[in-house]
């Protein structure tokens, strides 16, 4: 005859073995596998009401520059910087001067199309000094969202994220993010 708490111990160690076996394990690879990695091309844009001028970027960053030409007053871009970051869940980047623009981006989950589902897109501004024996950036405070949005897109597809008005004058940042893989 058997000890009662044998069952007790064999029931949750069973349940551990099944846990373990092949079929599991394979479903749960499945799972992992389904997690699609991402490449994204961030292109950070400084946007005056000026004369027409465009930056060295891809020509779907310029077609979608030329676009906000036809629905802003906007024609001036120049280049500030570009990131590119890869991921299957959150990725961020530093841009701009001594970084002190942070992207953000983070998935969410797989659709049953082909379109991209960024739960959380944002920039944020990191204010800073230059320190004047070393000429080290220095931050403070806490960052400023300049934007934030969630949103889809598909491989191939630039989204102009958004604009954002710099403190009191005619200039605007242009985030440009395109789904490259």
């Amino acid at each position: 005859m058997s000890h009662p708490r044998a069952h007790v111990v064999a029931v949750p160690l069973l349940l551990a073995c099944m846990a373990l076996t092949p079929a599991r394990a394979g479903a749960q690879q499945n799972d992992a596998s389904q997690r699609q990695t991402h490449e994204f091309q961030v292109i950070l844009i400084r946007a005056t009401p000026g004369e027409l001028a465009m930056p060295d970027v891809p020509d779907d960053a310029v077609k979608a520059l030329q676009d906000i030409v036809q629905v802003l007053r906007y024609r001036h871009f120049e280049l500030i910087d570009t990131a590119w970051l890869r991921t299957n869940d959150y990725a961020h980047a530093r841009l701009g001067e001594a970084g002190s623009l942070e992207v953000e981006l983070a998935l969410g989950p797989a659709g049953a199309d082909t379109t991209i589902a960024l739960r959380h897109f944002e920039l944020d501004l990191r204010r800073f000094e230059r320190d004047p024996e070393s000429g080290d950036a220095v931050f403070y405070g806490d960052p400023e969202t300049l934007l934030a949005s969630s949103f889809g897109i598909t491989v191939g597809e630039t989204v102009v994220v958004g604009t954002s008005r710099s403190d009191g004058d005619d200039e605007a940042l242009i985030v440009l993010l395109t789904a490259v893989k």
